[in-house]
């Protein structure tokens, strides 16, 4: 595995439905950790934050989702007729040519399965093929909370837990931190990787870059199973997919 710190990623969009924690730890990669210049929109914010980088050719732009239920972003040109209105012209904001993600807690109470599927099933490419608005979708089981266990622990996806406040304690209790260096991010990295394999999402000789469109919903099935038998999901967070699809991760 090789963390490509100098890798230029051009201007990348990345929605999140939280107003902190996603932040913190988007901020803590991209920023502190990579160097890159970074825009916060938050929902209820007065004024966009922006922090210069060492890189003018990489910038991310991280943006609150309306609300944060997933139904935010359900009609996808719903969403970025909100998204241009609102922020587009004033970021001069391009969802057509750059990379666009969206980051979401699979929350059994406010994220219906029915729902979920869809938008699993359509936003599969950061890429856009063609001139209509698309994005990857990566979740978070239970809750974004799962990346940061999986900085500090070996096997963290063995972890199965049901809400994201409970995660949470469990976090704050162990007093892990958000900060990012070489060796965390390479531990959670593994630790995404590892329960591809023994999930047989993956094997050995598949080329990740070429999965990434199907790997969410794969992760969501095996989840769902182990939710319909336990009420349970394993700790798990598709965010370093990001890392992986712009190369930033080399594998």
């Amino acid at each position: 595995m090789k963390i490509n710190k100098r890798k230029r990623i051009g201007n990348v969009i990345i929605f999140v439905e939280g107003e902190k924690t996603e932040f913190e730890i988007l901020e803590n990669i991209f920023h502190h950790y990579l160097g890159y210049s970074i825009k916060k929109i938050k929902r209820r914010a007065k004024e966009i934050i922006e922090l210069q980088g060492y890189d003018r050719y990489s910038k991310i732009t991280l943006i609150n989702t309306p609300t944060n239920n997933i139904n935010s972003i359900l009609n996808i040109d719903d969403f970025f007729d909100y998204i241009f209105k609102d922020f587009a012209i004033n970021l001069n904001l391009d969802t057509i040519n750059n990379p666009v993600y969206f980051i979401f807690d699979r929350d059994p109470g406010n994220n219906r399965p029915c729902i979920v599927e869809k938008l699993l099933n359509k936003l599969t490419n950061s890429q856009n093929d063609t001139d209509e608005q698309n994005g990857l979708l990566l979740l978070s089981f239970p809750s974004i909370e799962s990346f940061i266990l999986s900085l500090h622990e070996k096997y963290s996806y063995n972890n199965k837990i049901r809400l994201g406040k409970d995660l949470k304690k469990i976090i704050d209790d162990k007093e892990y931190e958000k900060k990012i260096n070489d060796n965390l991010l390479k531990n959670s990295i593994n630790e995404f990787i590892d329960f591809l394999l023994k999930n047989n999402i993956l094997d050995v000789e598949t080329d990740i870059y070429n999965e990434l469109d199907k790997i969410g919903l794969k992760i969501y099935n095996i989840q769902k199973e182990l939710y319909f038998k336990e009420k349970l999901f394993y700790c798990i967070s598709q965010l370093v997919e990001i890392l992986i699809d712009l190369q930033i991760v080399e594998l």
